[in-house]
């Protein structure tokens, strides 16, 4: 290469990167910047959801879903009521005269309501009704109920243990349904009780399990039928601290072992209907003739 040459090549490199910006310039007669394939110039995002995003086909609420297990918040009677209703499959009921309409529910068939405010229940009466389904747990919010019928209907599930909240209920009946598991202890929180029938069809109510000796604790209770079902276990010693009772049926059971001596502190017991398979000591047989005899 000749010095002439050497002088001229820095000249000749300058003018060949001027040649190549002019083409680009040449070839984008808008003079507008060259972009990416992302026309409205937004933010590139990934595809795959964030931690904050919910997938498009999930669930669009930002809250959990609800625990059955969890507590629920208190409700009025009337909304108690129509949850009953609901459960209970109540637009099958033979007579369902003034549910879920506008007005006072204690015009509701089969409701009884307080007569001082008129606003409280104290009476549910819908034997013979043909309700159906499981027990609500909203019965928790008639604080007030007093008698609770429910006798030879086709409910079924087990008692449930909200029903020991009604600290005012005297009477309960849900003889003759199709009730399953154990008797809840919680019947034992029932202090003013004074009648207890969950006598069943023949093929009906099946409770299993011993016989809950909380029941011992309802000092007012004078009449319990809980014959005819899989019971099985002993009698509880504390049954003695019914001391009101007169009337207890407790045959076609699985019961055995002896009938505890505490039962003759039952000293207005009328009738008494037990298993023959039970054991009887000689002095607590004579002490429940005499008390049998006495009271008639």
């Amino acid at each position: 290469m000749t010095a002439i040459q050497q002088y001229l090549l820095p000249f000749l490199c300058i003018f060949a990167g001027i040649s190549v910006v002019l083409s680009q310039v040449t070839n984008n007669p808008t003079n507008s910047p060259v972009t990416s394939s992302n026309p409205t110039n937004s933010p590139v995002t990934s595809s795959k959801p964030t931690q904050n995003e919910v997938p498009s086909d999930g669930p669009t609420s930002s809250f959990a879903p609800t625990d059955s297990s969890m507590p629920t918040a208190p409700i009025d009677e009337r909304t108690a009521l129509i949850r009953f209703y609901d459960a209970l499959n109540g637009d099958s009921w033979y007579d369902k005269d003034g549910w879920k309409t506008e007005g006072s529910f204690c015009f509701w068939y089969g409701i009884t309501c307080d007569n001082e405010t008129q606003s409280m229940v104290i009476g549910i009466d819908l034997q013979a009704n043909y309700l159906s389904g499981r027990f609500p747990t909203q019965i928790q919010y008639l604080p007030n109920l007093v008698d609770l019928d429910v006798d030879r209907n086709y409910i079924t599930g087990s008692i449930v243990s909200e029903i020991g909240l009604l600290s005012n209920l005297e009477y309960l009946s849900f003889s003759r349904n199709f009730w399953t598991g154990t008797i809840p202890t919680e019947l034992g929180q029932l202090s003013k009780l004074n009648f207890l029938d969950a006598a069943p069809f023949w093929t009906g109510n099946s409770f299993t399990g011993t016989l809950p000796s909380e029941l011992g604790r309802l000092s007012n209770l004078f009449y319990v039928d809980l014959s005819r079902h899989a019971l099985n276990g002993t009698l509880p010693t504390e049954l003695g601290g019914m001391s009101a009772l007169k009337e207890l049926f407790l045959y076609q059971n699985n019961l055995s072992g002896t009938i505890p001596t505490e039962l003759s502190l039952c000293s207005s017991l009328e009738e008494l209907f037990l298993r023959v398979s039970f054991m009887l000591n000689v002095s607590l047989l004579i002490t429940l003739f005499l008390i049998l005899t006495r009271s008639t």
